[in-house]
């Protein structure tokens, strides 16, 4: 089986395998979702990325990569959120349901710390299908604010403002310095974490879910 990210880790096709509990404090998830728009409580989720990050040596897993399929997917043609990417909405109309991948994201979301640039879209547009995230962090987004320039937190423009800075000696954190966002779910969460990786070193981003609500609070 061939991956498009081979320096990258692969757990199996999807599919979860369990570490020993003990090491959980070792690892962040991040998640990224494609939809077919911004609006959460109308939008059908199209794809879903989730990466394992190793927060002691930055190593990057692949815990889930899969198109999903929602019912009213028919209705879409390729404009739209399809113009912007390479996803296939022909695929995306074969994809399995989300409900068949429920078990096994919802283990990683009980097991895993887990972030995304935007909370506030990526998770919660996945709580109102019914799913918990126990041990959910801060916003990468909501945490950079208080360091990018004002008005500027796509996460096109934050990946190549952190690149660019000192922080970031010779490509040590963030790797690809032609990036441009693919708007595909695994390849934006593989960047994320590079970004995370480089916030936890370098700015103090909390890496305790406990820690989400005392700067929530503060803030």
């Amino acid at each position: 089986m061939t991956f498009p990210y081979s320096s990258i880790h692969y757990h199996f096709g999807g599919v979860l395998l369990l570490k020993i509990s003990f090491e959980y404090s070792l690892y962040i998830t991040l998640i990224n979702k494609e939809t077919t728009s911004f609006a959460k409580n109308f939008a059908l989720i199209v794809e879903i990325g989730i990466i394992e990050l190793d927060i002691s040596t930055g190593e990057k897993s692949i815990l889930f990569n899969a198109l999903i399929y929602e019912n009213g997917i028919e209705n879409y043609d390729d404009k739209g959120a399809f113009s912007i990417s390479n996803l296939d909405i022909s695929e995306v109309k074969k994809a399995k349901s989300l409900e068949s991948y429920r078990e096994t994201l919802q283990l990683i979301f009980d097991n895993y710390r887990i972030t995304s640039y935007n909370t506030a879209f990526d998770l919660a547009i996945l709580e109102l299908r019914g799913f918990k995230f126990p041990k959910k962090m801060t916003d990468m987004m909501k945490f950079i604010k208080r360091i990018l320039p004002k008005g500027k937190y796509n996460f096109h423009f934050a990946y190549k403002h952190f690149y660019n800075l000192k922080d970031n000696t010779e490509g040590k954190f963030l790797t690809n310095n032609n990036y441009e966002e693919q708007h595909r779910a695994l390849d934006d969460a593989i960047h994320e974490a590079e970004l995370l990786f480089l916030l936890i070193n370098k700015f103090k981003f909390p890496t305790s879910y406990q820690d989400d609500l005392n700067i929530d609070k503060g803030s």
